[in-house]
C-alpha cells in the first residue's frame, strides 16, 4: 500500500510541474514578454530584404508588402530567387 500512494503523489508532483510550467509560458505570450521574438520574425532582413528609402526597389528585386518592420518612409524589398 505504501509504494502506491508514494507512486500517485509522483505523479500529481510531476503534472503539477509540467501544469506550472505552461502557464507560465501563456502569462509570458500574454504578458507581451515575447516581443522580441515576434519583433525578429517581422523583420525585414530576417526575410531576406533590405529596408530602402526609395519608391521602388533595385533591379531584380521586388517589394515585401507583409508585415515587415522598416522604419517610416522605407521599403522592405526583397529578392525573390532567395
Amino acid at each position: 500500500m505504501k509504494s502506491k500512494a508514494m507512486e500517485l503523489s509522483i505523479n500529481v508532483i510531476v503534472i503539477a510541474v509540467i501544469a506550472l510550467l505552461v502557464l507560465v509560458v501563456v502569462i509570458a505570450i500574454f504578458a507581451g514578454q515575447m516581443g522580441g521574438f515576434t519583433t525578429g520574425v517581422k523583420d525585414c532582413t530576417s526575410k531576406g530584404g533590405d529596408c530602402i528609402q526609395d519608391t521602388d526597389c533595385s533591379p531584380g528585386q521586388i517589394e515585401f508588402f507583409g508585415k515587415a518592420v522598416c522604419s517610416e518612409g522605407e521599403i522592405c524589398c526583397i529578392n525573390p530567387m532567395g
